[in-house]
């Protein structure tokens, strides 16, 4: 089981996992797989066994096989659905269905990824994108858990999956753990607040000082590798300069979204190409506008890389300047400005 990219190799402490053959850069689609299995969400034990036995009947002898190569970290008489919990994967953005996937179900977790994986609806498909830059003989590892501490992350680990997490984060001394379990911590906080209230109305600017906010915690925290995050919150700068009418903003957090995008999702990913449409178009969207003309704007407004400092943009980017010169572009066609 290999391909030009990856081997499935035995590695020491976890069972197979998959290691590169070659250096591989980050955004690389790494891997595309059909399910093995597909069945609906939130099954009881016994409709998963039963549902499970006859859909493994259905399959070939060397798909039955790889079926039950996989690990099963549960004990108890459930073992075809201890099999697939152990391995299941939820696919679509709706959570309605999970499936297990013959080679992408050996890959093994870290606290710290290097590839993310996401289920491609128009294709049908689960597939792998390399989220930074990994060299020949590195491991591929994905994330099998939500944020949160680490002792939290362990719990659940352990009891989900059968393991004590001793990824690169988790060996971290007290000390410096603790201030990644801060760091993560704070990254929830802000996520919840941010999505509990209506701050996208009522008050723009301090959800934008939120949303900076957790891009310099994930830039700390993640090493500059957090590129599903990211993208989300730079979909909810999108959204809160859409509903205020305006364009400039609109197009910078639109290509950065586009750009993160494009390294965890793929071209043909969920979300992609309607942010590469919006960067030229921002007013095009249904959204625009729908909450007031508070920051109208058009799309040549923005401040030009020209001239000024990466940080004076960032603060005007994210609204931390009360107001900012910007170049008469009345003679010029719309710029690429500093973005990225």
């Amino acid at each position: 089981m290999s391909s030009s990219l990856y081997d499935v190799r035995k590695i020491p402490g976890k069972g197979r996992g998959l290691v590169t053959r070659s250096d591989v850069p980050e955004g690389t689609r790494i891997l595309s797989e059909k399910p093995l299995l597909m069945i609906p969400n939130n099954m009881s034990n016994e409709q998963l066994e039963a549902r499970l036995a006859r859909d493994l009947k259905a399959l070939d002898k060397t798909q039955q096989r790889q079926f039950f190569s996989l690990h099963n970290s549960y004990t108890g008489k459930y073992v075809l659905g201890g099999i697939f919990k152990t391995n299941s994967m939820a696919c679509g953005s709706d959570l309605s269905a999970i499936a297990i996937f013959p080679t992408i179900s050996f890959i093994n977790h870290s606290c710290l990824p290097n590839s993310h994986y996401n289920w491609n609806d128009s294709m049908g498909v689960q597939t792998i994108h390399v989220t930074r830059d990994l060299s020949a003989g590195e491991e591929i590892s994905i994330c099998y858990t939500d944020s949160g501490s680490a002792s939290v992350r362990q719990a659940y680990l352990k009891k989900h999956f059968g393991f004590h997490c001793s990824c690169a984060i988790c060996s971290l001394s007290a000390t410096h753990r603790n201030a990644s379990d801060a760091r993560r911590e704070e990254i929830s906080r802000l996520q919840d607040a941010f999505e509990s209230t209506d701050h996208a109305s009522s008050k723009p600017e301090e959800a934008f000082f939120d949303l900076r906010k957790i891009v310099d915690l994930l830039n700390k925290e993640f090493k500059g590798a957090a590129k599903v995050p990211e993208a989300d919150i730079y979909c909810y700068a999108v959204q809160l300069s859409l509903f205020h009418s305006d364009e400039a903003r609109v197009s910078v957090f639109a290509e950065k979204a586009y750009k993160a995008l494009l390294v965890c999702v793929g071209e043909d990913g969920e979300n992609t190409q309607e942010m590469k449409a919006l960067i030229d178009n921002p007013a095009s969207h249904g959204d625009f506008g729908s909450l007031s003309d508070r920051w109208r704007s058009n799309r040549c407004d923005a401040p030009r890389d020209r001239g000024f400092d990466k940080r004076y943009f960032e603060d005007w980017l994210w609204h931390s300047v009360e107001r900012v010169e910007t170049e008469d572009l009345s003679d010029h066609d719309c710029p690429d400005f500093g973005r990225g």
